[in-house]
């Protein structure tokens, strides 16, 4: 089983950006024409678009979250009685600490998404016409754009990696509570049927204890 889908943990990269280590060659202008203006209004809307999809899903995922964890506190002494009467259901309890850590992991990538809201925009004034060239005008509002694009790739960036690592920690929330219920089930029956007083073949460690 792939160690990443019961306990996922996020990689950073050594530098944010690839734009500083490849700058823009110095003879490098910006296109003014029409076209060039479009697309990059087309680019800017697309990652304002991306910065709100991220900030919805952390608020939603903030508020499960937060939800399921008080639910489970409520729950806690339920939860202990169940898992303290055999030894045998020690065994199942490290995937229920593993999914209420993944729900604690979800409400912090949650908040520290929501914590990013340094972002450069365009205003009124950035859009004022200094020059009666059209040319000019395009030049210099396409410049703004490219701008704020850039200023705010990074932010947007770490945004949806947090985003991506909510969804993965999700995953890994209902994979261990899966492996956690089907454990305690499946230990539940073995006791069931060696009610006896026979010995439980789990595993050697277990035996001794036994």
């Amino acid at each position: 089983m792939n160690i990443d889908l019961i306990w996922p943990v996020l990689e950073k990269k050594n530098s944010k950006s690839g734009r500083a280590s490849a700058p823009r060659p110095k003879n490098a202008v910006y296109l003014s024409s029409q076209s060039q203006l479009e697309e990059a209004r087309r680019i800017y809307d697309r990652e304002i678009d991306r910065r709100k999809t991220a900030d919805s899903k952390a608020s939603t995922y903030l508020a499960v979250s937060i939800s399921i964890l008080s639910i489970i506190i409520t729950l806690a002494p339920i939860i202990y009685s169940i898992i303290t009467p055999s030894k045998y259901h020690i065994i199942a309890s490290p995937f229920l600490f593993m999914a209420i850590g993944s729900l604690i992991r979800i409400a912090y990538y949650s908040k520290k998404t929501l914590k990013i809201s340094n972002f450069s925009l365009l205003w009124i004034d950035d859009l004022s016409v200094t020059s009666f060239n059209s040319r000019n005008v395009n030049l210099n509002i396409y410049r703004k754009i490219i701008k704020c694009i850039d200023s705010n790739k990074d932010n947007i960036n770490d945004k949806v990696t947090n985003i991506r690592m909510i969804d993965a920690l999700l995953s890994s929330f209902m994979v261990n509570s899966v492996i956690f219920c089907l454990s305690m089930a499946l230990i539940s029956y073995f006791l069931a049927i060696y009610a006896d007083g026979e010995t439980i073949i789990i595993c050697a460690r277990c035996n001794e204890f036994a």
